[in-house]
């Protein structure tokens, strides 16, 4: 389900997968599971066919998943990275709930 940034070192792609590890737990089990139909890469369509909810507010949810990843990723307090925040080896990977498919 992990998209993994081949130019990260051993560290930070370790570190990413803790702080995504993190990040998903923290979620709703119901919004768990639009990140893994997404991320496995079913489309927005099929994965609000699946729910029974408009591709709109499909739409909205992955946009509420990339902010609360963004900011986990800014809080330095629950990151295990050592890393600059700006561009972890999450950069690849975020792109599995924010990019238009």
């Amino acid at each position: 389900m992990v998209v993994e940034d081949s130019s990260a070192g051993p560290a930070e792609t370790a570190a990413f997968r803790i702080d995504f590890e993190t990040w998903l737990e923290s979620l709703p089990s119901n919004k768990q599971e639009f990140v893994t139909q997404l991320g496995k890469g079913e489309t927005p369509s099929e994965v609000a066919q699946k729910h029974k909810l408009s591709r709109g507010r499909v739409s909205q949810i992955r946009t509420e998943l990339a902010q609360s990843w963004e900011a986990l990723q800014h809080d330095d307090t629950n990151s295990t990275s050592t890393q600059p925040k700006e561009r972890h080896a999450c950069a690849t990977s975020c792109r599995l709930v924010s990019e238009d498919r």
